[in-house]
């Protein structure tokens, strides 16, 4: 799903990712999950910390290294 300002208001990312996660109960209707759904999120200022030359993978995998190395 592709959500950005040309699909949604600049007012309802934030509220439709917790109406998916369960964060929030919708006041009308009905959110339905996929019982095998995941969502990972990050929160908007970690692109701080973030390496923009690594995938995703690549910076977990350098960052909790020592977690990796002791299983």
């Amino acid at each position: 799903m592709d959500i950005d300002n040309r699909h949604f208001p600049p007012a309802g990312k934030s509220t439709l990712l917790k109406l998916m996660i369960g964060e929030l109960e919708p006041s009308e209707g009905v959110v339905g999950r996929h019982s095998h759904m995941t969502i990972g999120r990050y929160h908007q200022h970690s692109t701080e910390i973030l390496d923009p030359n690594k995938t995703v993978l690549e910076f977990f995998m350098v960052r909790f290294a020592v977690l990796l190395d002791q299983s």
